[in-house]
């Protein structure tokens, strides 16, 4: 019971590092929302404010109260073509499902305010939240959770964390947050599956962030808005197919991708220790 308590405050920790580097930036902006012409500066330098304060805080705590907990690779920051092949392979899945369920694009016209806000926080989609999350995720409370019980303890229990984390991101009805902890968990595992099978980090980094960005860029919701020049709109209304409340990344067929590139990760190594 005493090593349960202590990794849960340990978590809780890691968690309320994060949140406190995220604040100062949202504080930025925040004061910043009269101003509709320098809002979009705002988010660009509230990304940079949050990578920067978690840059430094991150070293300092591992250094201090994490040193003994090994992340594969950190220290060795590559982009293998096997990374890009695995997030490509589910940006893949991700694109054929919503055609599956068919749909649409749509070029709206776009709000340039609109448009240039949400380009400037794409830094913070694409590089900043990746990074800082599978360093958070499947750096440290995955160690710490593998450090005390197994690797597979510590995938599968900082994948449901990773989940339920993304609960904060917005209300949500009671359907969609189960959608989002489910879709959330498998996306968890998947990177965890990526990051201990590759040794590095940085594939799960790569990953994250391939799928990061291109779902920004080309978007998939249930309707366009003004703030991006293409979307592909979803013909279908089943919250079950279109993901609810949050967005594509918990529909069905998303999270049958999450699997699919789950199950040959694990088969693959499976064939790799029987030809050892």
């Amino acid at each position: 019971m005493k090593r349960v308590l202590k990794i849960a405050l340990q978590i809780l920790a890691i968690l309320l590092f994060v949140i406190l580097c995220q604040l100062p930036g949202g504080i930025w902006v925040d004061s910043w929302e009269i101003n509709k012409i320098a809002l979009p500066l705002h988010y660009l330098v509230a990304s940079i404010v949050y990578f920067v304060l978690f840059f430094f805080g991150f070293k300092y705590i591992r250094n201090h109260f994490f040193k003994d907990i090994e992340i594969y690779g950190l220290n060795e920051v590559k982009i293998h073509r096997s990374y890009l092949l695995y997030g490509t392979a589910e940006l893949v899945l991700f694109y054929a499902g919503a055609m599956m369920i068919e749909g649409h694009f749509v070029f709206p016209e776009m709000d340039p305010y609109l448009f240039a806000q949400n380009a400037a926080s794409f830094l913070g989609t694409f590089l900043v939240a990746p990074i800082i999350e599978e360093l958070v995720f499947r750096g440290l409370i995955q160690g710490v959770i593998s450090k005390n019980y197994n690797r597979y303890a510590g995938g599968i229990v900082s994948s449901l964390i990773f989940g339920a984390v993304h609960l904060m991101n917005g209300s949500l009805s009671l359907i969609s947050a189960f959608q989002l902890i489910i879709s959330g968990t498998l996306a968890g595992i998947m990177f965890s599956c990526i990051y201990l099978s590759t040794g590095s980090i940085w594939a799960s980094v790569s990953v994250h962030a391939l799928y990061n960005g291109i779902g920004t860029l080309v978007p998939v919701d249930i309707a366009s808005t003004n703030d991006w020049p293409v979307v592909f709109v979803l013909n279908s209304k089943s919250q079950l197919l279109t993901g609810g409340d949050y967005g594509f990344d918990c529909a069905l067929t998303t999270v049958i991708g999450f699997i699919i590139i789950t199950v040959f990760i694990l088969h693959r190594n499976e064939s790799r220790k029987l030809c050892r």
